[in-house]
């Protein structure tokens, strides 16, 4: 059975990538994420505060400071810890593919290319050795 951090992380996590998605949609060459986006991140974060009463690590604030793909990407490999290894490597592949659309818009975003470094050796975990 799952702790009640782990389901509260699940949760944060899940909603964040929504947020993320649904920023792709209504602007998909956006690499950074816009001032208002911000804004309803940091108040989903202050009432999950508020009305959960956890304490939430600095990490968690840092991803709502990254541009959106990256952000997505992150959000798709923080789930990808609660799934099988099939569908967590499928989740780690869809990070991936948002990670290298992000470097495409701006090849220099040094987080993007950390986040890819993370989920590539996190897919590398996953894969069979006989592969």
């Amino acid at each position: 059975m799952e702790s009640s951090s782990e389901l509260d992380r699940l949760l944060f996590f899940e909603q964040a990538r929504k947020i993320f998605e649904a920023t792709y949609a209504s602007n998909p060459f956006d690499a950074d994420v816009g001032f208002i986006i911000l804004l309803i991140c940091f108040s989903l974060l202050l009432l999950h505060l508020f009305f959960f009463s956890i304490k939430i690590d600095f990490w968690l604030i840092y991803i709502y400071c990254l541009q959106n793909l990256t952000r997505w990407a992150g959000a798709l490999l923080e789930l990808s810890q609660f799934q099988s290894v099939p569908d967590s490597q499928k989740m780690i592949q869809d990070a991936i593919s948002k990670l290298e659309e992000a470097l495409s818009i701006n090849p220099k975003k040094h987080d993007a290319l950390w986040c890819l470094g993370n989920a590539q050796t996190s897919f590398a975990f996953l894969t069979n050795k006989e592969r």
